[in-house]
């Protein structure tokens, strides 16, 4: 698992790096599974499951596991688009899409997450979701400034949907994301 997230940009000063990198996301990305959703719960599993970190993902923990904090501070330096590629490679590693599978590309606003009280600033989000795997494929944030319609082919750069059913509403019924299907 380490291996999919290497390519990470560490912008962390050098003299000051006490935890790595991949090491950390991977711990997260398993405490988050398990269901931690706050950084003090990834932060306690973490050290509660440090032996199983090490034995049964390989991963070296030279340091123990961070604090919450430290979590924080790494995953606020992380840059979204490579984390999102990281992770959607992973995914594809590990769920292997089958022949004919239904993806469904849909689009969804997350609720609570405008900045005051307009609604011009939500978090929109496109989401890819294989329907026989029961699993989201890929996901991406819909720019503030534009609508589902150019996020659909960036969405379709990020999975294979070789040999699978493509499901959507009219909204991705344009020339450009058609042509990006076939």
């Amino acid at each position: 698992m380490k291996k999919y997230f290497e390519e990470l940009t560490d912008s962390r000063q050098q003299g000051k790096i006490r935890y790595n990198l991949c090491e950390v996301v991977v711990m997260a990305i398993i405490a988050v599974t398990a269901g931690a959703e706050h950084w003090n719960e990834i932060a306690l599993y973490c050290k509660s499951k440090i032996e199983i970190f090490r034995t049964t993902y390989g991963l070296e923990l030279i340091n123990g596991t961070p604090s919450d904090d430290t979590f924080q501070r790494i995953f606020a330096i992380i840059r979204p688009k490579e984390f999102e590629r990281c992770f959607i490679n992973w995914v594809k590693s590990v769920i292997p899409v089958p022949e004919k599978e239904i993806l469904s590309i849909d689009g969804k606003t997350l609720r609570g997450t405008q900045d005051s009280d307009d609604n011009l600033n939500v978090i929109h989000m496109i989401s890819a979701w294989a329907s026989e795997s029961q699993v989201v494929l890929g996901q991406i944030k819909v720019n503030e400034k534009s609508n589902e319609i150019p996020a659909v082919p960036e969405l379709l750069d990020c999975i294979d949907v070789k040999d699978c059913i493509i499901t959507s509403d009219a909204m991705s019924c344009q020339k450009k994301t058609v042509k990006k299907i076939m």
